[in-house]
């Protein structure tokens, strides 16, 4: 994907948001007044998504020029010749073998070590570094305090399933609503980061025990928000599970 005004493949992407009450349409930036979503049209605050408002779609911004579009070029590059395609203009086929690199072997490998049944601990290393720093924080009250953490670990089982029935944009977009529409549901102080392909939530005072009903609850509401289903299941640590 590339910016439609300049070709810069430097593109970030922001979800529109929709004001139900005055029907005010904007970027999230826009609606953003600390840890509060505020209208700037009308300047109410929206608290609970699918009644306040909801996010109908995404926009990809570039970075280089400042051009936004909801719907990028998609264009293909030769890694050997250079030659630059328009997607339409690309024919198809077929492959029927494939080979693992060796960062996907490696994947493969601290995936199994971290859910296999001869090591429940959690390694930092498969963290997002927001997500190591505040964890540190949280282990150190646990020890000089005992003030407990949950950190769950939540995996979209269906997301492959999901894209490709609904398309990768598709997913991208219903894996970021249900998250921030989960998150929106908890009463509870938290810390959240997301991954490449999984997203964290730190629960701050609260045993794993008293997080699960907690975060099942609000996976159940955000899954009412959204129209892919993902799959989403929840992976609980506390802080003797904790090690570096």
């Amino acid at each position: 994907e590339e910016c439609q005004h300049c070709s810069s493949v430097h593109l970030t992407e922001e979800t529109y948001l929709h004001h139900f009450r005055c029907a005010y349409q904007g970027v999230d930036s826009d609606f953003r007044a600390g840890d509060e979503l505020i209208c700037p049209k009308c300047r109410r605050r929206l608290s609970q998504f699918g009644h306040d408002y909801d996010r109908p779609g995404v926009m990809a911004k570039c970075e280089a020029c400042g051009h936004a579009s909801s719907e990028p070029s998609v264009v293909f590059h030769c890694l050997d010749c250079g030659a630059r395609h328009q997607a339409d203009a690309i024919a198809q086929r077929d492959i029927s073998g494939a080979t693992l690199t060796e960062q996907a072997e490696n994947y493969l490998r601290a995936g199994q070590a971290f859910f296999g049944p001869t090591q429940r601990n959690l390694r930092f290393s498969d963290l997002p570094l927001e997500m190591i720093v505040a964890l540190n924080r949280a282990a150190r009250a646990y020890n000089e305090t005992k003030e407990p953490l949950a950190l769950a670990y939540i995996v979209y089982e269906k997301y492959a399933e999901a894209s490709a029935v609904s398309g990768p944009r598709a997913s991208v977009l219903a894996r970021r609503q249900f998250f921030e529409s989960m998150i929106e549901t908890i009463d509870a102080t938290v810390t959240i980061a997301r991954g490449n392909t999984n997203d964290f939530v730190l629960l701050h005072a609260t045993t794993p025990i008293n997080a699960r009903p907690v975060l099942t609850q609000a996976a159940q509401r955000a899954g009412r928000d959204i129209h892919v289903d993902l799959g989403a299941s929840f992976r609980i640590f506390g802080a003797e599970d904790i090690s570096g």
